[in-house]
Formats: structure tokens, C-alpha cells, sequence
């Protein structure tokens, strides 16, 4: 009787996992389930990707199996992502104390495999990658129980996988709509397509190619402009459990639930537009170790209506409008920040409202971070496939490590196979965002890559910020100031004027003892800077102080002449340092 080891387990789903890699721009090209946001592909293939850099082989089958499990649960991405992970959990579930596995238990493996990925998922539909995956494990065994050998019954299976993934462009209108089949289900028939070739061919190598996509996309490329998303963001959290977690909870934050994972690791995927309530929530349930999050809005933008040739990239903290960011697809890399031993994506799971209660009532103060490698490659990868450059301008390199670390990816990544052009803006807050808003407008001109970055390079030293501090406390527990000159400065009520050198430092410009007299030397600043210059365009950005705000809104506008670009609230980030209350005037100079 054949055995099967984990040897044979690990180097098929290895190969498996190959194929999907192979299938990625395609499977990209015709994703419209559960939402048409272009990126089945890019997930399925990473998580297959971590599976073959970070499992590892045993002899042991149950062994074998858990390593598959463990790094699939840990590098499951996107919907069909999470749900491969579960079912390679599955795999794991099935084979607990076997060495090997005789040939029946080999398939009974993609039964409990299909029934793991079912319950998994919140609200399973007929005709998708569920549907592929039943269809596939029946016939396998079938096939075995009437005595056929292992390789004839994954034949038998793939095709049957082969005919259910074509049924599934009938079984759902949207799919019959766009002319495709799942996307999703089409990443799995490719896995078992080479599980099937290992057991007839063996171990041998399989160089990655991407699959020529077919004319039937195009199809599904206009029907994309008339699919309205219900939820905005495609959310995931990889939790280290401290009390059981029944996904049915999730389902008033959000749709499209699936959940992997085991008693103690569990990785958490959903739709939902309300991603800084999921993590408040799911932060009671145990340790956040990794989130993920995806703007499909943002996506599904960038596949049908792309504003410009060239992308427009920066940080959080750059404060600018989120309609300005819409308006014109700006995609924002956010920063991190930790309160009480939770994680937070900047202006996405904390917002500048919420921030200063958690931060008031935290035990420890905020710390910041800069973004995550892997986001960092995420969101690249992603720009690559829709763009051929790429303009990146970051906060000042001076007071943060995010331009230096995205110039280490880019290197280590070739520039993702862009043209781009990386830019320490020497600047934050406001006078970052309103330089993003002057390499926005130059785009209008249809300019080159090296005309947009010399024209944004050319306004930075007439750039401008002065933030008027109100609150020390911030300062003083973030590190930035001492207690003893903290004591002082409340105790004088001083009311200090920050600011950003020429190359980027933060330093103290002025200070004065009351708001009213730090506004008035706000005033004078600008109006000497008037007396020698016009200025084109500025901003107000504020923490949590919008009366004050829309003051400074009136009377610059008085002054200058016109009202500002945008008023809107600073960073979390940037309310580490800055404190409650602050107000900011941005602007950049023009030679009369």
C-alpha cells in the first residue's frame, strides 16, 4: 500500500502554491467576487509566497502540515487568502498523530480541508471558491473508494474542479455580468492543478511565470465602472487570543467575515468602513500582532479611473482633506502608532478625534513608528501594476526614518520595476500636504516624472509651518521636553512657536505667555513674509481645536487675501508632539 510522507505533502503543496503564483496578473484581471477591487491575485500569491519562504518540511505528515498551517495563517491576505489559509488548516486538522497518510487519508485531507474553509466563512455562496472546493474533495473521493490509484483520482478531481470553476461564471450574475468566473475559485483549481502534476511528474522545478491574461477581461474591465462598493476598506488582523472570538460578532462592523486560525492564532478578515471600531473591539479579545488594510474604493479607482500617468504617493503625515486624497487617488502610506500595547494604522484605525482620549487615559504615552516593510511592499507592488512612475514625497527625513526606509525597499525591490522619483519633503503636517496639493496641480500640465519633482524640490525652501503649542504635557511625556522645563512652561503659561528649519529640524522659533499674544506673533511673521513675497496657496491644520482654527481661517484670510486651501485636523502622529490644542499655519512663498 502506498504511503504518502510529509515530504510528499510539503513538496506538493509547495508546487501547488507555484502554480498559483503563476496566475497572479490574471487572476487580478478578472476579480469582480466578493468585490471588484482587482487584487485576488496579489493576495493569493502572497500568501502562497510565505507558505513556500517560511513552512517547513518533516518527515512527519501532522508535522509537515502545521508548519503549512501556522505560516499560512500568518501571511493570509485578502479574502480568498484567508480562506486558502483555513483550508491548509484544514490539511493540518485531518492529520493530527499520522506520519503518513494511505491513500484514503490523503483525501479525506480535502474534505475536512473544504468543510474548515465552509466555517470559516460568515456567509458562504454558491458558486464561488466553496463551491470549487467541495466539488473537488467529492471527487477525489469518489475516485479513491473505487479503487483508483492516487494520481488518476487527482486527475479526475482537477478536471472536475476545471468544470465547477467554469460553472461559476452561470451560477452568479455578477460573475455572468463581467463575463468571468470566480477569481478566487480560479487560484484554488490552479493549487490542486499542482498538487495533481507533482503526484504524476515529482519533484520537478517549476520556473514562475505570469500567465498571458485572455481579451476576455475586457469585458469585465467596463463593468467595473458601474459596481458600487458597499464598504470601503478590506481589513485583516492576525490576533493572539486571550478569550474565545465567534466571528458573528463581526458581523455588525462589516461583511465578506472569514476567520482562520486556531485556539490560540487567529487571522480575522472583513469589509467594513469602520476599521478604528473593529480594533477597539478585537483589542479585547487578545494582542494584535499584524493588521493589513486595503483601500478597494481606492482600488477600484486606480483599475477604471485613473486621475493621472504618473501616482502620487506620501505618508500620514501629511495632513490633507480625505476628499482631496479621493478626488485626486492619492495614495497615503500610514504610519503606526502603539497605545497600551495596541497598534494603530494612522488615520485609519485611530482617528485625530479619537486619539487624544485613548492618549489622555493610556497608561503609557503613544509611541510612533514608522510603516511596516511588508505594507510597504503591499502597497508598491499594487502601485507597479497600475503605473509606470511614481512621485513619493515623505515627511522630513530629519524628524522621521520613513524616507530612508522606503528608499531601502525600493532598492532592495529594484523600484518595483518603476520609474520614480523619492522626495524628503524637509517639511510635516500642513506644508507637507500642501506641497502634495502643489505636485497635484502640476499634473494638470502633464509634466514628465523630473519636471514634477524638480517643480516640487523648487518649492520647498519657500515652504512654511508655525505651529502654535498649547498644551506641554505632550511634549513632556513623549520624551521631547523635560519635566523640569515642562513645570516651568505651565507655570509661566508659555506658549511656544515650533517650527521646521531649512533642513527639516524641528526647532523652537518663538514663544510667547498667552494664546492671544503666540497668535499676534503669527501675524507679524506672515505679515513680514508679505512685504517682500505674495503667497500662492496655504492651510490651517488643528488638534482638536476647530473654533480656534476657523479664527486663524478669518483673519489670514483678511491678511493674505484669500482663504486657505483646506482647514483640517493634524495626524494622530503628529498629536504625539504637538499636543491637544494646537493650531498650524502652512504656506509657501512667491517672489513679487
Amino acid at each position: 500500500m502506498i504511503r504518502i510522507s510529509g515530504n510528499d505533502l510539503y513538496y506538493s503543496i509547495i508546487k501547488g502554491s507555484q502554480k498559483v503564483i503563476h496566475i497572479k496578473n490574471y487572476l487580478n484581471k478578472i476579480n469582480v467576487f466578493p468585490v471588484p477591487d482587482g487584487d485576488t491575485g496579489t493576495n493569493l500569491s502572497y500568501t502562497m509566497n510565505t507558505v513556500i519562504n517560511q513552512a517547513k518540511n518533516h518527515e512527519s505528515a501532522e508535522e509537515t502540515l502545521k508548519s503549512i498551517s501556522q505560516s499560512a495563517i500568518e501571511g493570509a491576505r485578502g479574502n480568498s487568502g484567508v480562506i486558502m489559509a483555513q483550508y491548509l488548516s484544514g490539511f493540518y486538522k485531518q492529520s493530527k498523530n499520522l506520519v503518513s497518510l494511505t491513500e484514503q487519508e490523503f483525501a479525506h485531507l480535502f474534505k475536512t480541508a473544504y468543510e474548515s474553509a465552509k466555517n470559516a466563512v460568515s456567509k458562504p455562496v454558491e458558486g464561488s471558491i466553496l463551491t470549487v472546493m467541495k466539488d473537488f474533495s467529492d471527487t477525489l473521493i469518489q475516485s479513491i473508494e473505487g479503487k483508483n490509484d492516487i494520481t488518476s483520482a487527482l486527475e479526475s478531481a482537477h478536471q472536475r474542479a476545471k468544470v465547477s470553476l467554469a460553472e461559476t461564471q452561470y451560477r452568479m450574475k455578477v460573475l455572468k455580468e463581467a463575463g468571468v468566473v470566480d477569481s478566487g475559485a480560479g487560484g484554488f483549481v490552479a493549487f490542486v492543478e499542482g498538487i495533481y502534476e507533482f503526484f504524476k511528474e515529482g519533484r520537478k522545478t517549476f520556473a514562475i511565470q505570469q500567465k498571458t491574461i485572455p481579451a476576455i477581461v475586457d469585458r469585465h474591465e467596463k463593468n467595473l465602472a458601474t459596481m458600487t462598493l458597499e464598504y470601503r476598506y478590506c481589513f485583516e488582523l492576525l490576533l493572539e487570543l486571550k478569550e474565545p472570538l465567534d466571528w458573528e460578532d463581526l458581523e455588525i462592523f462589516g461583511d465578506s467575515i472569514v476567520v482562520a486560525g486556531n485556539d490560540t492564532l487567529m487571522k480575522i478578515h472583513l469589509h467594513t468602513n469602520v476599521p478604528q471600531d473593529v480594533v477597539a473591539w478585537v483589542g479585547k479579545k487578545g494582542f494584535v500582532l499584524e493588521q493589513k488594510i486595503d483601500d478597494m474604493i481606492q482600488q477600484q479607482k486606480t483599475l477604471i479611473d485613473r486621475k493621472h500617468p504618473i501616482a502620487i504617493v506620501t505618508d500620514s503625515i501629511g495632513d490633507l482633506p480625505a476628499q482631496f486624497i479621493d478626488d485626486n487617488n492619492i495614495f497615503v502610506v500610514p504610519l503606526n502608532l502603539t497605545i497600551d500595547n495596541i497598534e494603530y494604522l494612522d488615520r485609519i484605525t485611530i482617528t485625530s478625534d479619537s486619539f487624544y482620549d485613548l492618549a489622555d487615559n493610556a497608561q503609557a504615552f503613544p509611541r510612533s513608528a514608522m510603516p511596516k516593510i511588508r505594507d510597504l511592499e503591499r502597497l508598491f507592488g499594487f502601485i507597479a501594476d497600475h503605473y509606470e512612475e511614481a512621485l513619493i514625497l515623505t515627511v522630513s527625513a530629519n524628524i522621521s526614518g520613513t524616507y530612508n526606509l522606503i528608499h531601502k525597499v525600493l532598492l532592495e525591490h529594484d523600484n518595483f520595476g518603476m520609474k520614480i522619483a523619492l522626495v524628503d519633503s524637509k517639511r510635516n503636517s500642513g506644508a507637507q500636504g500642501l506641497l502634495v496639493a502643489k505636485a497635484v496641480e502640476k499634473l494638470k500640465e502633464q509634466p514628465s516624472l523630473s519636471e514634477l519633482k524638480d517643480t516640487v524640490e523648487a518649492l520647498i525652501p519657500n515652504s512654511r509651518i508655525y505651529v502654535s503649542v498649547d498644551d506641554f504635557s505632550y511634549m513632556v511625556r513623549g520624551g521631547r521636553v523635560s519635566p523640569l522645563k515642562g513645570r516651568i512652561a505651565k507655570s509661566l503659561n508659555l506658549k511656544p512657536i515650533i517650527t521646521l528649519d531649512e533642513s527639516g529640524k524641528g526647532k523652537a522659533f518663538a514663544s510667547a505667555f498667552s494664546r492671544k499674544q503666540n497668535f499676534k506673533k503669527i501675524q507679524d511673521i506672515i505679515k513680514k513674509d508679505l512685504k517682500s513675497h505674495t503667497i500662492e496657496s496655504y492651510t490651517v491644520v488643528h488638534g482638536r481645536n476647530p473654533s480656534l482654527a476657523e479664527k486663524y481661517k478669518r483673519v489670514f484670510t483678511k491678511i493674505i487675501g484669500k482663504p486657505p486651501l483646506f482647514v483640517e485636523e493634524i495626524s494622530p502622529i503628529v498629536g504625539i508632539s504637538s499636543g491637544k490644542g494646537a493650531v498650524a499655519i502652512s504656506y509657501i512663498l512667491k517672489d513679487r
